[in-house]
């Protein structure tokens, strides 16, 4: 089994700032099942990139998609 790449996930102030929002928003969602921790031992709360990509995508609208800003041409 490989060893997951560390800097795959974000802590919850790493994530508010990412989406641009109050950290209590991110413990929402949490909470709510959209985002889902992916810390094993639940504490301190850990989400993964591609939840967060995915849930971006998923609040835009179909034509526009999330691109990461160094494979942005």
């Amino acid at each position: 089994m490989l060893q997951k790449n560390p800097y795959d996930y974000l802590s919850v102030p790493e994530t508010a700032s990412l989406l641009e929002t109050p950290a209590t928003n991110v413990y929402a969602l949490v909470r709510r099942g959209v985002l889902n921790n992916s810390n094993i031992t639940k504490d301190p709360i850990l989400i993964s990139e591609s939840q967060v990509l995915w849930y971006l995508n998923q609040r835009l609208p179909s034509k526009f998609r999330v691109a990461y800003k160094d494979k942005v041409a």
